[in-house]
């Protein structure tokens, strides 16, 4: 019978149960490389040519604060004039060309408060005061200003994420005032006089807003991500009370899973990829409600994912399963509104006890040394396919670097080789989706095929969800 299959049209598949983005993109974060040193700048380009190979288009960096403005500036120092002497952009000037020379684009992150630029208090253990609102309006001008196309030899930049998980006292404090959430309103201020800046600069820019932390810790603190965002946007029901408005154009969240791909977080109001349509709701809820001041509705973004794979960490998801993990964790991001993804990280960190969820293997001698892990293949090219009860695949997928095409669906049943279930079409983001309406066996797998690109092969027997830690060194939630 499988030889008999007919080619299936694009057109002929079932319609999501919901709405959905019709793009989906990829990005890395780029981990250590923005924190090279100029004599690593061949170390640093490479690294940029990978994250291309990846399929990845756009690269997340940030741009600390604290390194590119003197810790004390003398009188007269013009916070706004990102020509005055105290700012020195040299070393971030170089991390953004190369980027966008490889064709990526930079998702810049804005944080790091020199001292001079925070708040009076003290700091929470493992805390960071916030910084004075019209401070960051300064430098968040300033910035743009440089980065606005017309400082010769720099590149544009466009996105523009404030702060990140500024629901954790690491990253901004105080978390509560007593028993009262403080981070929301603090944020919210900080986040509506940057966008005023960024905006000022080019109306087109794009503002970036949360990156929440998905879990509620005691020590350092953490209000719960949905808690936040409902105090931070101001939404009907809010314990606050406020009526605010908020300036983005982008939501973003970090939700880190401690199982699979469906995994709901464990705590009320935390976030993992299985609470990702609830806080779906509570933005569309605050569109709805005009909590957010922007031309149209916001875009979600994933501004940080990842699991660390084992190997190298024991603690880590087994290679196997997070090849299969990555695809489908796509894959649902994208059911759940998501329209770009952005993997923690290129290469695995130094230390054993570090984040080992990296692209690939750190090798001994440098980045020259790495190797791909399998789960590289799965980000570059991730590809699903459900049985579902009628018996008929319900398939998702991208081609690499998003470019429009052709591709082939195959099965593999038992011990014979593969055969093609169907030929249809890529969109021109690469994102092909669909339902195939022929049977397809209980046991098996499925892969797609976009000119000389393979993806992972994918089994149609679903494994359990188990409990896993997405640093496998220790619990995050």
């Amino acid at each position: 019978m499988l030889l008999a299959l007919a080619l299936v049209a694009a057109s002929a598949t079932a319609a999501p149960a919901a709405p959905v983005p019709a793009r989906f993109d990829t990005a890395i974060y780029a981990g250590p490389v923005y924190l090279e040193p100029d004599t690593q700048q061949t170390a640093t380009a490479t690294a940029f040519r990978r994250i291309v190979q990846s399929g990845a288009r756009y690269v997340r960096v940030s741009l600390y604060w604290k390194n590119v403005v003197s810790a004390h500036p003398p009188a007269g120092f013009d916070a706004r004039d990102p020509k005055d002497p105290s700012y020195r952009w040299s070393v971030f000037d170089g991390i953004v060309k190369r980027a966008v020379r490889r064709g990526l684009t930079p998702i810049v992150t804005i944080w790091g408060s020199p001292e001079w630029a925070k708040i009076d208090g003290r700091p929470p253990p493992a805390g960071n005061m916030a910084p004075r609102t019209a401070t960051l309006a300064n430098f968040a001008f300033a910035a743009a200003t440089r980065y606005g196309g017309t400082t010769r030899g720099i590149p544009r930049l466009r996105y523009w994420m404030i702060w990140n998980e500024p629901n954790y006292s690491y990253y901004i404090s105080p978390v509560f005032a007593g028993a009262r959430p403080a981070a929301p309103e603090i944020y919210r201020n900080l986040v509506n006089a940057a966008a005023e800046s960024i905006h000022a600069v080019h109306r087109d820019n794009r503002v970036i807003a949360g990156g929440l932390e998905p879990f509620t810790h005691k020590q350092p603190q953490t209000i719960a991500p949905l808690r936040f965002m409902r105090e931070l946007l101001c939404v009907p029901g809010n314990e606050t009370g406020c009526d605010d408005r908020v300036s983005f154009d982008i939501w973003s969240m970090h939700p880190y899973t401690s199982g699979g791909p469906t995994h709901k977080a464990i705590r009320p109001d935390d976030v993992s990829l299985g609470n990702l349509p609830a806080m779906k709701k509570v933005l569309d809820a605050a569109w709805r409600s005009r909590r957010i001041d922007a031309s149209r509705p916001p875009a979600f973004w994933v501004t940080e994912f990842s699991w660390d794979s084992n190997p190298p960490d024991p603690r880590g998801v087994p290679m196997t399963l997070e090849v299969r993990w990555v695809a489908e964790a796509m894959y649902r991001m994208w059911q759940s509104g998501v329209s770009l993804m952005t993997w923690l990280q290129l290469r695995d960190d130094v230390a054993a006890g570090d984040i080992q969820s990296g692209l690939y293997f750190r090798g001994k001698t440098g980045l020259g040394s790495d190797r791909a892990k399998p789960l590289y293949r799965a980000f570059r090219f991730p590809f699903v396919g459900f049985r579902r009860s009628t018996s008929h695949l319900t398939y998702w997928g991208r081609v690499p670097a998003g470019r429009a095409g052709s591709v082939r669906i195959e099965l593999k049943r038992g011990g014979g080789g593969w055969r093609r279930l169907a030929v249809v079409r890529a969109n021109s983001n690469g994102l092909f989706t669909g339902t195939l309406p022929r049977s397809v066996p209980r046991i098996g797998f499925v892969r797609a095929i976009s000119k000389k690109d393979v993806s992972p092969a994918f089994s149609l027997v679903v494994p359990h969800d188990h409990a896993v830690t997405p640093f496998g060194v220790g619990p995050r939630g």
